[in-house]
């Protein structure tokens, strides 16, 4: 039976030379040619002839690689080819989808194993806490840091002094703009460093994401550092005052 097949993929990746590899002799063990192309942040394309030479290219970060297509083509009873398989990478801090699959004129194992291979790649490609990447994140973020200082407002003015304080709507929604705004630009280009959208992990940039992966492990042991710190703290002015 043959069938075609088409799938998007949303959840950001990030490729590394050995994953690239895997695609690469899956995809040459099924088709008769294979074919693939880099599209470079600087507007440029290149068209070559193997994953090798994909690999090979210096990925420096002005003209990074955002998009590989891969294409798959079979013989007809001619001479000829023709393309029966497609496969665009894509890095999502520059596009919407991370992955896009298709499949035309194939047999229908040949579609449900090479649909499942793909799965399989995406998923192991993932990146690390995707959804902080979701605009929604940062809106309950904002929300979370608007009620604390709410709270911390009530907790040290008192309820008499909370009721009768003056101006009180005026200066609440004026935090509350002030920690969507915190929210959606200072944090949001923060985890856009510390945690990239996507992107392949080749070339020079192989260099630039053992940077962000350092400074995320330092971001991070200094939050838990601070939180033991501040619990240690807390517990020796509670024994000293107590």
């Amino acid at each position: 039976m043959i069938g075609s097949f088409n799938k998007a993929y949303n959840r950001p990746i990030i490729v590394d030379e050995g994953q690239l590899r895997y695609l690469s002799n899956i995809i040459i063990e099924r088709f008769d040619k294979v074919e693939y192309e880099i599209h470079t942040v600087d507007g440029a394309s290149y068209k070559l002839p193997t994953i090798d030479d994909v690999i090979a290219y210096s990925n420096p970060d002005s003209r990074r690689i955002i998009k590989i297509n891969i294409w798959g083509e079979k013989k007809k009873d001619s001479p000829s080819f023709y393309w029966a398989f497609s496969l665009s990478l894509f890095d999502m801090s520059k596009y919407d989808s991370s992955c896009i699959l298709t499949m035309k004129d194939l047999e229908d194992t040949e579609i449900t194993f090479l649909a499942q291979r793909i799965d399989e790649f995406v998923k192991g490609c993932q990146v690390p806490c995707w959804w902080i990447h979701s605009k929604a994140f940062y809106i309950v973020l904002g929300f979370l840091l608007y009620a604390a200082i709410v709270v911390a407002y009530y907790v040290n003015l008192g309820h008499e002094k909370w009721v009768e304080m003056p101006n009180k709507s005026t200066i609440l929604t004026g935090w509350s703009v002030l920690c969507m705004l915190f929210s959606v630009f200072v944090l949001g280009k923060s985890v856009d460093y510390l945690f990239p959208e996507g992107g392949f992990s080749t070339g020079e940039q192989v260099k630039y994401m053992k940077k962000k992966n350092k400074a995320r492990n330092l971001v991070f042991n200094f939050i838990l550092g601070t939180i033991i710190l501040g619990v240690i703290s807390g517990l020796i002015t509670h024994y000293i005052t107590g």
